[in-house]
């Protein structure tokens, strides 16, 4: 991310829809990692998770972590997180 082109938007689709998810110490620690490196450019990540108790702990979660420039959002089916990201080429 950090050699990211800076005439590019940072478009990436994260797919979780396997159901094997889980917000472990070590998970959470990565992702406090990520969100803290600077892209220099608008960048989106659309975040695709089963509909289950789980996503919605992630989704809680989300909304409290300051994303570093990188606009996420939380969707339930593929096609309208891949819609999403086409909205923002």
């Amino acid at each position: 991310m950090a050699e990211w082109p800076k005439t590019q938007p940072y478009l990436v689709i994260h797919d979780f829809r396997d159901g094997n998810i889980a917000l472990t110490p070590y998970a959470r620690s990565r992702t406090e990692e990520l969100i803290k490196i600077p892209i220099g450019v608008p960048g989106y990540a659309a975040i695709i998770l089963p509909r289950t108790f789980v996503s919605t702990v992630i989704r809680m979660f989300m909304r409290v972590q300051k994303s570093g420039g990188i606009e996420n959002r939380l969707f339930f089916d593929y096609d309208e997180g891949l819609n999403w990201l086409k909205s923002k080429m």
